[in-house]
């Protein structure tokens, strides 16, 4: 990530379905009504209203005077949640370093979109909260910390993130970044992300060892999280069931996150980064 990288990013937010409710003006629309540049509708006027917005024409119209309305913009929260579980450690290139790389960029863009940002790391079934951020200028610090960040342990995701009690009930925005191996799944973690008003997105991070290992004859796997370990014979025909329990793992998640309205993005960790970001993300249409 250089000097132009960041230019690019400049220029971008992110995306959301839902109108949100902020706080102090930012660059996201509002589902309160203020006064700010996109008109909304109409309203009839009353006593105390701001005579500067009365529509004349419709007055002119219907001899009855009328308030224009608008969505404010606001800021909202973004909040990214990042998997720190061993399992991330691995691959190569590696999971985690492309997780820490793109938890940078969702917190460039909402910070230079002046959204607040939190970055919250799931740590085996507790949850670690940065300060609050809000500004560009507070960017390095957040960098800081999150290239500070160490993989280790497990990770139970849902448990995890059922402890986000800062989520605000106005909503806001949350990004996973996560292999989605967590002992206890993931999806009761999103429900309540849903719960608490939160537009999802998930980023699904695999390295290509997972999606095509190099195996071959007696094996003995070690799970790096927790230690157990299993032996194997690796032929044909278990890679080929491999890949596709793989498959069909990539399948379950991306249509679970499409039937409640997320956005589900599977990433590997030897992708480009230019492409993942300017590429994949804007033809999915998660950033703008």
């Amino acid at each position: 990530m250089d000097k132009n990288f960041f230019k690019r990013l400049d220029r971008l937010l992110l995306s959301t379905d839902r109108l949100v409710k902020g706080g102090d003006g930012g660059m996201r629309r509002s589902s309160e009504k203020g006064s700010s540049i996109e008109f909304s509708d109409y309203k009839e006027y009353t006593s105390g209203d701001d005579f500067r917005y009365i529509d004349w024409n419709a007055y002119a119209r219907f001899d009855r005077l009328f308030i224009k309305l608008f969505i404010e913009e606001q800021e909202t929260m973004v909040t990214v949640f990042l998997d720190t579980s061993k399992s991330m450690d691995f691959g190569e290139p590696n999971k985690g370093e492309m997780a820490k790389d793109l938890t940078a960029v969702f917190s460039y863009i909402a910070l230079s979109g002046l959204d607040r940002l939190v970055v919250a790391s799931l740590k085996g079934q507790d949850i670690e909260i940065s300060n609050i951020y809000a500004g560009k200028q507070s960017f390095f610090r957040i960098y800081d910390h999150i290239y500070d960040i160490e993989f280790e342990g497990e990770t139970y995701i849902s448990q995890a993130m059922k402890k986000a009690h800062f989520l605000k009930p106005k909503g806001g925005i949350s990004i996973i970044v996560s292999d989605l191996f967590s002992k206890d799944g993931y999806k009761e973690g999103i429900d309540y992300l849903l719960y608490k008003g939160q537009d999802v997105i998930v980023i699904h991070i695999l390295s290509p060892q997972e999606i095509e290992p190099n195996l071959d004859g007696s094996i003995q796997l070690i799970d790096s999280e927790d230690g157990s370990k299993v032996s194997i014979m690796a032929n044909n025909v278990l890679l080929r069931n491999y890949r596709e329990n793989v498959d069909k793992f990539l399948n379950d998640n991306r249509e679970y996150c499409h039937s409640r309205g997320i956005y589900y993005i599977d990433v590997n960790s030897d992708m480009n980064l230019e492409e993942i970001v300017f590429g994949l993300f804007m033809r999915q249409k998660i950033i703008r």
